[in-house]
């Protein structure tokens, strides 16, 4: 068959099916209907050539069917498929929400173009019909796809926790801040007192897997080993200056009441217990490993330094019991107060000179004790012309009235160092005295 006869069997399918025929030669009045064959018989066809109809191979599956099965590599490529299946299963479910989107898009675009087709409907409105619902269909895909679904919680801008938008946004109300506050909670529990956190908590509004959420208690827990915080505390303050930090204000109090105690007798009413010194407490927030136990505070409070007073002498003093009370000798005492003579008794008044160890906190008291006064009468005079001047004669003597005088003797640290009156309540008027003076 030369080159002009193959080419006709190209583009004559006809001529190549009958090919594989009978072979037989055909008459007919029509020369188009003519086979014409160069060599007869034909040559036989190679069975392995032959392709069954109606199926399509690629040039790989044609490779596969030249070479030997075997079994290893069937399992091996069955294995392989296994794999793929569950690859597929694991993807993501924005991935499978696309293939949807595609499935969706190629329906409606198939559909569309049978109605084009089968319809009297303008072509124009069922083109409009299907970009709209194409675009809705990408629209809420996309907005399915894309919207946040959770909530990542921040601890100064390192996350710790998801959680769904769901279980925060609970009924409608933002229950954000009731997840710090019960974590919070949990720490104050722990500790025993008020804290105050140190990070700052957002909620960030995010996209994630479900498999990452977190149950509320969880994100509780997340939280409470997340954060760091201080606690509430109670500073005792001497002079605007922090000297101790105890746990709470009661504890506060009893070291306070504990200094004092020493210095207060039983049985005794006391107008006024209180400090030399402006002490207050304030409550604050400070680091664990500051605050105090009480026997601490207590050693910082009471400790003493040597310092330099003044004492005044009071009614039944004496250079000996001085010394003694300010743990002094008295040679000591009479060094420092060169001008006192310990021959001679101590007046009332006379100011010495102390070294005394000053404690950190002084305790000042004040006694209230009532005594008895006499009061003086006054003296009238009167004018009489019978005597002559400048004679004088007492007329009425007077009388001696009566008060009751309630003063507070102020103690430092058991030492008094003052009398102050308070009140002079007359029982007993005193009568006055008349003295009758001359005038002739």
């Amino acid at each position: 068959m030369n080159r002009k006869d193959k080419n006709k069997q190209k583009k004559n399918p006809r001529l190549a099916s009958s090919s594989s025929g009978t072979h037989k030669k055909t008459a007919s009045n029509s020369n188009d209907n003519l086979l014409v064959l160069d060599d007869y018989p034909p040559r036989p066809i190679p069975i392995n050539s032959v392709k069954p109809t109606g199926v399509r191979h690629s040039q790989n599956e044609n490779r596969d069917t030249q070479r030997p099965l075997n079994p290893a590599s069937v399992k091996d490529k069955g294995g392989q498929i296994k794999a793929k299946k569950n690859q597929n299963m694991s993807k993501k479910p924005w991935r499978r929400m696309l293939s949807v989107v595609v499935v969706f898009l190629a329906t409606a675009f198939a559909g569309g173009v049978t109605l084009l087709r089968r319809a009297r409907i303008g072509r124009t409105a069922i083109l409009a019909a299907v970009c709209v619902a194409a675009i809705a269909v990408i629209a809420a895909s996309l907005y399915f796809l894309l919207r946040n679904n959770a909530f990542g919680i921040e601890v100064d801008g390192e996350q710790v926790a998801i959680v769904s938008m769901a279980s925060v946004r609970s009924g409608g109300e933002d229950v954000s801040e009731e997840l710090v506050r019960q974590a919070r909670l949990r720490i104050e529990a722990r500790v025993g007192t008020r804290v105050l956190i140190n990070e700052q908590v957002e909620f960030e509004p995010m996209r994630a897997r479900r498999s990452d959420f977190l149950s509320t208690d969880e994100a509780i827990i997340r939280l409470d080993s997340a954060l760091t915080f201080r606690v509430e505390a109670a500073a005792i303050n001497i002079e605007g200056a922090r000297m101790a930090i105890v746990h709470s204000y009661y504890d506060a109090n009893r070291v306070l009441n504990t200094i004092k105690e020493p210095y207060l007798s039983f049985g005794i009413e006391f107008a006024e217990v209180g400090f030399v010194e402006n002490v207050s407490i304030g409550m604050i927030y400070v680091e664990q490993d500051y605050v105090q136990e009480i026997s601490m505070a207590l050693q910082i409070l009471t400790s003493t330094f040597e310092a330099a007073v003044e004492y005044s002498v009071v009614s039944g003093d004496s250079l000996e019991l001085i010394a003694s009370r300010s743990d002094m000798t008295l040679a000591e005492l009479l060094l420092i107060n060169p001008m006192v003579n310990p021959a001679a008794p101590l007046s009332i008044g006379t100011v010495l000179r102390l070294n005394i160890d000053q404690p950190m906190l002084s305790v000042r008291t004040a006694e209230a004790i009532s005594t008895t006064a006499a009061i003086d009468p006054s003296v009238e005079y009167i004018y009489s012309p019978a005597l002559r001047s400048p004679q004088r004669r007492v007329y009425r003597p007077g009388t001696l009235g009566e008060a009751t005088v309630i003063e507070h003797v102020i103690r430092v640290n058991g030492m008094i160092t003052e009398r102050i009156e308070v009140e002079r309540i007359v029982t007993r008027e005193a009568e006055p005295e008349i003295i009758e003076v001359g005038t002739g």
